[in-house]
């Protein structure tokens, strides 16, 4: 199985430093110029079909890359959500820190994320062993969830639309290409 992880595009919340969580914010009008970038990078390449997150931005980027590339979106999941922050869902990290984790309630744990994440995972394989599959995701998610998949994977910032395929074999994941943004560079040179 081969597994496309993207992280959705930009919204207001992500340009102004603010923690979105399950908090349900749409994409900005860069998070849509993004969303069609790599929805144009799809139409070179190979996928059965796309699994999403049911937030609006995720849903919004994935809907994208069904128009424009032609892959269907088949799977609407909430396993596939953003890690909730509770309470410090609307702050900046700069807010959040100040506080502290004990004056913050509400949050899912990061066990809880990548548990639901390896339940939609583990589900997906058994099911569609040989599939290629985009799942359209949150960076919060990911963050959590690829280090688990291949332990030795030095993740850093997750950019948003950017791409990173992993690869079932002989049972074990690799990571193939790790947060990719190449197609943000070539819109830009083509609109530039």
């Amino acid at each position: 199985m081969k597994l496309g992880w993207i992280r959705h595009g930009e919204t207001d919340w992500n340009a102004l430093g603010r923690i979105q969580g399950q908090t349900d914010i749409p994409l900005n009008a860069k998070g849509k110029d993004q969303a069609l970038a790599i929805a144009s990078r799809f139409r070179r390449e190979d996928w059965d079909w796309i699994a999403t997150s049911d937030l609006r931005r995720a849903l919004e980027t994935a809907r994208t890359v069904e128009a424009v590339a032609g892959i269907p979106v088949r799977s609407i999941d909430p396993r596939l959500r953003e890690k909730s922050f509770g309470d410090a869902e609307g702050m900046t990290f700069e807010e959040r820190s100040q506080l502290g984790d004990a004056q913050i309630g509400g949050a899912e744990s990061d066990d809880e994320v990548v548990s639901r994440a390896m339940d939609w995972i583990e589900e997906t394989d058994r099911l569609y062993p040989g599939a290629r599959v985009l799942a359209v995701t949150h960076g919060g998610l990911l963050a959590r969830v690829l280090p688990r998949l291949i332990p030795d994977l030095t993740a850093g910032p997750i950019g948003n639309t950017s791409l990173t395929v992993v690869e079932k074999r002989n049972g074990q994941w690799h990571c193939l290409l790790y947060n990719c943004t190449d197609h943000l560079n070539m819109e830009t040179r083509r609109s530039g």
